[in-house]
């Protein structure tokens, strides 16, 4: 790798967008700018406009929500002869893509290649979108496909955020050349800690859920884990989505679950802080989850599904629990087992915990992009 600075420009969702890419992008960007880089954020997020933060350059695209803004189409009026003299007043400018789904990243794609650049695209998936209609799940397949093959006109060079991502491209007749995996700052995360107090702490075993509230990342099947054992465990349910007023009456029901809406990273951090077990069984296609790397950097034990990221963030099951099939009776199980042990869970967390430390910092990952970029 040389030594001289980069511009490193991504096409991505951004903060204050709540997800996993935005995290990612948010984060990254800073490590890069801490080695010495320069970075510009393409993005359709937030309010039209350019702007500077944390060091970052940002540039907001005016766009065309869809799907509840979870899928945003930039306006393109106008959008090359805005973009590319914008990119043109970098030097050894570097372009990433983050994700396939999107619009953006065609459009970041062809502006690469118009400037004679090869981009990096990271791929964050691991399957097609699963949903409860057979009839979207069709569409949303057929509408990856479509805009993966559009994307194969252009030279690209791919990667993963997990081995299983890489393993996902595969499906396109696309070859990825490694990992660009996420990452966690684990002392920086925990001092963002708020002191928040969420519940008086008795003997009952604390379990949380943080993230989307849809079906299939598994929420209510943590939610209902408050009915089968009223006594012994308090469930925590954090986050934003179609399933909020479902926990709201829920949390009226049960006076052992607790939903607490979308969290500030402050108080997340304060919430795994008090939490025993994170559990986190979802069937949606997850690159590398986050909120798995920040459980483990709050030394809670962690409980998932084999999904993308889980088999190098608990890489065997001394770190972690790794549900096989992720129904009610195995999940309740488990936690049965955690409460008449809590040895068991206990003893996981603290490898989990050394293991993020030690595999899964944004200094390496940031370093492989910058390598990515040299070969």
């Amino acid at each position: 790798m040389t030594g001289h600075s980069k511009t490193i420009v991504f096409f991505s969702r951004y903060i204050p967008s709540m997800g996993g890419i935005e995290n990612y992008t948010h984060s990254l960007a800073k490590k890069l700018i801490e080695l010495g880089n320069n970075v510009l954020v393409i993005t359709t997020d937030g309010e039209p406009g350019i702007s500077c933060e944390d060091g970052i350059q940002v540039c907001r695209l005016r766009k065309i929500s869809l799907l509840n803004g979870r899928y945003p189409i930039p306006n393109l009026v106008g959008l090359y002869k805005k973009i590319i003299p914008l990119l043109n007043g970098y030097n050894d400018t570097c372009i990433v893509l983050n994700g396939r789904y999107y619009v953006l990243s065609n459009i970041g794609a062809r502006i690469a290649n118009l400037m004679g650049l090869t981009p990096i695209l990271i791929d964050h998936s691991s399957s097609f979108i699963p949903t409860k209609s057979s009839v979207l799940s069709s569409l949303l397949k057929n509408a990856e496909i479509v805009t993966t093959n559009l994307l194969k006109r252009y030279n690209i060079n791919y990667y993963g955020v997990s081995r299983m991502s890489s393993k996902w491209l595969s499906t396109f007749d696309i070859n990825s050349k490694g990992e660009i995996n996420n990452a966690i700052d684990v002392e920086a995360f925990n001092e963002l800690n708020s002191g928040r107090l969420f519940l008086n702490r008795g003997n009952r075993l604390i379990i949380t859920y943080a993230g989307r509230l849809i079906g299939e990342k598994g929420v209510l099947q943590v939610a209902n884990l408050a009915c089968i054992f009223p006594t012994s465990i308090d469930v925590i349910i954090a986050g934003s989505g179609p399933l909020e007023d479902t926990l709201t009456q829920l949390s009226k029901q049960y006076n052992n679950l607790h939903y607490v809406g979308r969290l500030s990273h402050p108080d997340l951090s304060a919430l795994l802080n008090q939490t025993d077990v994170f559990c986190f069984p979802s069937r949606y296609p997850e690159g590398m989850p986050t909120c798995l790397l920040e459980a483990a950097a709050c030394k809670c034990a962690l409980v998932t599904l084999a999904n993308g990221g889980t088999d190098e963030i608990i890489p065997d099951p001394s770190y972690g629990f790794v549900l096989k099939s992720g129904d009610d009776s195995e999940l309740a199980a488990l936690i049965e087992r955690f409460i008449d042990n809590p040895s068991l869970y206990k003893t996981c967390a603290s490898r989990e915990y050394e293991h993020v430390l030690q595999a899964f910092s944004w200094n390496q990952t940031a370093l492989k992009l910058l390598e990515a970029f040299e070969r």
